[in-house]
């Protein structure tokens, strides 16, 4: 970022402002990335009209999308986060996402735009302008079209709902495996999709295991391709 100084009209970068002046536009030339974010790309990135319909965003083959667990998300729930990043890497035969074995703390709250994809288990939740509960969220943080940051959040305020793993126990449960495997879908960038088929379908119905990527989803993440 060059700035001007209105009294002399010379002109100064903010990161540099020790350095002699008559090096200035040479060391601004090389290391004008230092004040950049980290990561950001330089040029804005965007969806092909025919695609925006079915995509929210692109990592812009940015692959494989590496997941942190916040360690507010139940140990006894992993295998079922792990199994749900296979699902998808299996159907699109890719590595597409990993799960890292780094566990975030507390401090890292979700939209902290570090450039972190973060599964958080949140128990104080704040319901979005919906009259239906929300049984999870995935918020992108997108540069263009481009996506920088997935972070998927869980309703843990058990108010309205509760999860099971294998069995339900009672007709309030939720199959978290199915719930995990749809918000991935739109940590890859998929919107929600009306189609009764579709793992974006809106609707997870209690004690329902939708487990199942179909091709229609497939190609909708092909889109962009």
């Amino acid at each position: 970022m060059i700035i001007y100084n209105l009294k002399n009209n010379t002109k100064f970068n903010p990161c540099f402002q020790s350095l002699n002046q008559n090096l200035f536009i040479m060391l601004a030339l090389l290391l004008s990335l230092s004040c950049a974010p980290k990561n950001k790309p330089q040029k804005a990135f965007h969806l092909k009209a025919e695609c925006r319909s079915v995509l929210e965003g692109t990592w812009n083959s940015k692959y494989p999308i590496t997941l942190y667990r916040h360690e507010s998300f139940p140990s006894e729930y992993v295998s079922s986060l792990e199994k749900a990043i296979d699902t998808w890497n299996k159907a699109t035969h890719q590595n597409l996402l990993q799960l890292s074995t780094e566990i975030e703390n507390t401090e890292n709250t979700p939209n902290n735009h570090d450039h972190k994809s973060v599964v958080y288990w949140i128990n104080d939740w704040h319901q979005n302008d919906s009259t239906e509960v929300e049984q999870g969220r995935t918020n992108l943080e997108l540069f263009g079209d481009q996506i920088l940051e997935a972070d998927v959040l869980i309703n843990a305020s058990m108010k309205d709902f509760d999860f099971f793993i294998d069995q339900p126990e009672n007709s309030k449960q939720v199959h978290i495996e199915s719930l995990l495997i749809h918000e991935l879908g739109h940590v890859l960038g998929l919107k929600h999709s009306t189609s009764k088929n579709s793992i974006m379908n809106t609707h997870l119905i209690a004690n329902e295991i939708r487990n199942e990527i179909p091709v229609e989803d497939l190609d909708k993440l092909n889109c962009q391709d």
